[in-house]
């Protein structure tokens, strides 16, 4: 782990004078280093109308390499942030007296039928 890095020639040539090192990395993608050490919260860069943010799980997991954390290593090589997010969609089917609230996207006309649509999202935390 990062302890590991420390101890070898890398930590002497990066030590500063007052006893603290340097690591010059992006702080943005050292703060889901962090956490995961700190608290083993693994990163979840997950947007609904985005998706997953590849680019970051990417940047995490080469400084992850870098630093020898080797469960977060593990974890964002497998994908497993994949399996943490699931994205589910239904539909209900209404008559229109059943429709009291919302604002519908679009109506469709066919024989006489209207179709309202009213979507909505939720996250629900695992």
């Amino acid at each position: 782990m990062l302890a590991a890095k420390l101890r070898d020639d890398w930590a002497s040539s990066e030590r500063q004078p007052d006893g603290s090192y340097h690591l010059d990395a992006d702080p943005d993608t050292f703060t889901h280093i962090l956490r995961f050490l700190r608290d083993g919260i693994y990163p979840l860069a997950y947007d609904i109308e985005r998706g997953h943010d590849f680019l970051l799980y990417t940047r995490v997991r080469c400084l992850a390499e870098f630093l020898l954390v080797e469960n977060l290593v593990l974890w964002l090589r497998e994908k497993r942030y994949l399996k943490a997010v699931r994205v589910e969609t239904s539909a209900r089917v209404t008559e229109k007296e059943d429709v009291i609230f919302g604002v519908g996207l679009g109506d469709v006309e066919d024989v006489g039928t209207k179709i309202k649509y009213f979507p909505s999202w939720r996250v629900v935390k695992r």
